[in-house]
């Protein structure tokens, strides 16, 4: 799974075309489904700048249902505010209710989620918007997206085993460490520092 909004608006595509394992990214599973759940056909999208700027989402959208009102709005404050560990502060509230007005404003049904960080403020996205919009999120569709592509391709774990998982970063392996255990609420173990060279050779 390649688990960053913008990373995969950026380069999916050439990464599904230079490994030989399946790459699944978050966009397209989240687009599917939030044209599965809208009954106006108006959604909206929340991310960051860069993952906007890219308009990957309105173009899956619009390839699903040329007919939809697709509205997008970037949100830089949340990512920060999320990684120092506010999830619930009158500021990041505050942020929130300034990014969802527009969407509410255009009658959004369906909103989608569009950053990897932003399930972890789910309870103030819903009672932001409100119990009549549905929120989409990567978290649940690219779960659903790589459990299905596991099947179909007959790589599932027996039933039996918990599976391994193995964690690697470009940039500082205690700062992921420490953000991914906060996030996965898990143990990371070792986390291994690789250079984007590195990863280029491999490729």
């Amino acid at each position: 799974e390649f688990a960053c909004n913008a990373a995969t608006s950026a380069a999916l595509t050439a990464l599904q075309e230079a490994l030989t394992v399946p790459v699944v990214g978050v966009i397209a599973p989240e687009a599917a489904a939030a044209v599965r759940a809208t009954r106006n056909r108006r959604i909206g999208l929340l991310a960051t700048q860069a993952t906007v700027t890219a308009g990957r989402y309105a173009q899956l959208v619009r390839a699903l249902d040329a007919g939809v009102r697709f509205a997008a709005v970037p949100c830089p404050k949340l990512v920060p505010l999320i990684e120092a560990g506010d999830t619930f502060s009158d500021e990041l509230v505050g942020a929130v209710r300034e990014y969802a007005t527009p969407l509410k404003e255009q009658g959004c049904d369906t909103v989608i989620l569009g950053c990897t960080h932003y399930p972890r403020l789910r309870p103030v996205f819903q009672r932001t918007f409100g119990r009549d919009v549905t929120l989409v999120f990567s978290s649940d569709e690219t779960a659903r997206e790589v459990a299905e592509t596991l099947a179909r391709k007959g790589f599932e774990n027996e039933p039996d085993r918990e599976g391994v998982y193995r964690f690697l970063t470009t940039g500082d392996p205690e700062l992921f460490r420490e953000l991914g255990e906060r996030f996965l609420q898990l143990p990371l173990g070792d986390v291994e520092h690789v250079e984007v060279a590195e990863l280029e050779r491999v490729a």
